[in-house]
């Protein structure tokens, strides 16, 4: 350190030593120019300058040609990536299944080596496989706590010190929430509306339901308290527990599987189905032949394989994170017009 440095000048560098080594940067990532350390810490230009010059001097930095100093370091590499997927996907109806079939098929047309690992809340990282989390967000502070790169599918990453490391795609549930009851305004003319919701924990089932509720603030919610449809259909008699006239209402369900778990238990019980509209675009809507809010799937997978591509080839520039916008896919809807 040079002779006569007073003490608050030994401190300012060793809080931005501290910070470099933090973790908050990336390697790669742009690092605090000479004005902005003057102005932060109220020293002149020339002292920020020469306590950069010495922090690239020791290794900390980099400095490029007018683009400034920049944080050293290796990237973290990864031989292939690693779909983390719980055991229901094992399932072959399940969303998850869904899910992973389609990005399989595209990571093998594009020739990038992957391995599936199954999942729970004991799973940990493998260093060599770059991570892609399907319903396995529970592993996302992993990332953080060893500085590695990850993608989260279909699910909006936590807040906070994970989602520096973790890239992300997903979709806008309150819009679709919207749309759907934007979509029984413009062609239906009903006596009731009602929302069939999924695990009220659940942030993504929470979202449609308020965007739903956004146009119809009187709708009776009840809650499925799952996603899948053998649980679902448990609780369809409730949905139906009050005076409403089935054939006078139309049903908002937040994913596919709990408006097939509807028109199974009216197709049991020998009533006409009420109108229904779901969410996803599952196959079941299509065999069903039922409304519903469709998510861009093979959009999504898209974006997921060319992360992929990028953060494999050594991109360690930072987390993005990609909402996509559904869109009402209409089929068997009585139109009012």
């Amino acid at each position: 350190m040079p002779k006569g440095r007073t003490r608050k000048v030994a401190e300012i560098k060793q809080k931005l030593i501290d910070r470099i080594a933090s973790g908050y940067y990336q390697s790669g990532d742009r690092f605090f120019s000479n004005r902005a350390i003057a102005a932060r810490f109220h020293i002149s230009y020339m002292t920020a300058h020469r306590l950069l010059k010495e922090l690239e001097e020791e290794g900390y930095l980099g400095r490029k040609a007018q683009s400034g100093s920049f944080v050293k370091g290796e990237h973290h590499t990864y031989d292939a990536v690693g779909l983390y997927v719980s055991e229901r996907a094992q399932i072959k109806t399940s969303y998850s299944a869904f899910l992973l079939h389609k990005l399989v098929l595209r990571l093998e047309a594009v020739d990038l080596p992957h391995k599936i690992v199954w999942t729970d809340r004991n799973t940990v990282l493998e260093d060599d496989l770059y991570p892609v989390m399907i319903d396995t967000g529970y592993l996302q502070m992993q990332l953080y706590r060893q500085n590695i790169f990850g993608f989260l599918l279909n699910q909006k990453a936590a807040p906070g010190l994970s989602s520096i490391w973790v890239d992300s795609v997903y979709i806008d549930n309150y819009s679709g929430g919207t749309a759907a009851a934007q979509i029984f305004k413009e062609y239906l003319s009903l006596d009731a509306y009602l929302v069939f919701a999924g695990p009220e924990d659940d942030e993504r089932s929470r979202a449609r339901v308020s965007g739903f509720l956004s146009e119809f603030p009187d709708a009776q919610v009840v809650s499925a308290g799952t996603w899948h449809f053998e649980e679902a259909l448990r609780h369809v008699p409730t949905l139906f527990g009050t005076e409403v006239e089935k054939e006078k209402c139309a049903v908002f369900c937040c994913n596919d599987k709990l408006a097939s778990a509807v028109i199974h238990y009216c197709s049991d019980s020998g009533i006409a189905p009420p109108f229904i509209m779901g969410f996803d675009n599952m196959p079941v809507s299509e065999e069903l032949n039922f409304s519903t809010i469709a998510v861009p799937w093979d959009e999504m997978v898209e974006r997921t394989v060319e992360c992929c591509v990028s953060r494999l080839g050594g991109d360690g520039s930072s987390t993005r994170h990609i909402v996509l916008n559904t869109k009402p896919l209409l089929r068997g809807l009585s139109l009012r017009h």
